[in-house]
C-alpha cells in the first residue's frame, strides 16, 4: 500500500496493489492477479448509486453478483472515486448482495492506508480474506459462549436474588399468579436475555 495515495480513486487503488484491469464487453471492469480473474469492478457516479436500481428494477449488487459468475471471480466491488464496497460472490455463510465491506481511500488517515491491503491479492485472490473470516466468526462464537456463561453464571444469580429480596421486605408473594406473570412478562419484553428466561425466574422464586 506504500504506492498508494491519500485520496486516491478506485482505479489508482486496485492497481496500486497489483491488479491488472481490463474492461468487461458489457459493462464495468476485470481486475486480474498472475492471468486470473479475481474482481470484477462496475464503476458508478457517486456512492449513493450502491443503492439504486437501475432503469429494469435491478439493484446493482446483483449485477456485479451476475458478472462475477460469468468471468469466475470471486469477489466483486461496487466503486465511487476512492469508495470501494466488496462483495464476495460465494460467502461462506448468508446472502452475498447483504455481505459486504466498505472501504473509502478518500478519507482514510495515512496511518489507515495498510487497512486497504484487505483489497489485495494476498487477501482475495490467495485466500487470505477466508481465513480472516473464519477466525473472526470462531473469535465471535466463543466471545458469545462466554458471555453467555457470565450472564448465566454470575449476573442472573445475584439479580434473581436481590429481586426476590426485594419482594419479600414488601410483602410481594413471587410465587402467587400473579407476580408469575408479572415475571414472564418482563421476560417476554426481553428484560432478561432471551435462553435465560427460566433459569432467572427459578432463580427468584427459589
Amino acid at each position: 500500500t506504500k504506492v498508494i495515495a491519500r485520496g486516491s480513486d478506485w482505479r489508482a487503488v486496485l492497481t496500486g496493489l497489483g491488479y491488472q484491469l481490463e474492461r468487461r464487453r458489457h459493462r464495468g471492469y476485470l481486475a486480474r492477479y498472475g492471468g486470473r480473474p479475481i474482481v470484477v469492478v462496475h464503476p458508478v457516479r457517486e456512492a449513493s448509486d450502491f443503492a439504486r436500481l437501475d432503469a429494469d428494477g435491478r439493484p446493482p449488487e446483483g449485477l456485479l453478483l451476475n458478472d462475477c459468475e460469468a468471468d469466475g471471480a470471486d469477489f466483486g466491488i461496487l466503486a465511487a472515486g476512492g469508495r470501494l464496497r466488496l462483495f464476495r460472490s460465494d460467502p461462506q455463510i448468508g446472502s452475498a448482495a447483504s455481505q459486504y465491506l466498505d472501504m473509502d481511500a478518500a478519507s482514510l488517515q495515512i496511518d489507515d492506508l495498510p487497512f486497504l491491503a484487505l483489497l489485495s491479492p494476498e487477501f482475495l485472490a490467495d485466500g487470505e480474506f477466508d481465513r480472516l473470516q473464519s477466525e473472526a466468526r470462531s473469535f465471535g462464537g466463543a466471545l458469545r459462549r462466554r458471555l453467555d456463561d457470565t450472564i448465566r453464571q454470575t449476573v442472573l444469580p445475584i439479580l434473581g436474588r436481590s429481586l426476590g429480596r426485594r419482594a419479600n421486605a414488601q410483602g410481594v408473594d413471587l410465587a402467587s399468579e400473579t407476580s408469575r406473570e408479572e415475571l414472564e412478562r418482563a421476560v417476554g419484553d426481553h428484560v432478561i436475555p432471551h435462553g435465560c428466561d427460566h433459569v432467572f425466574l427459578q432463580l427468584v422464586l427459589v
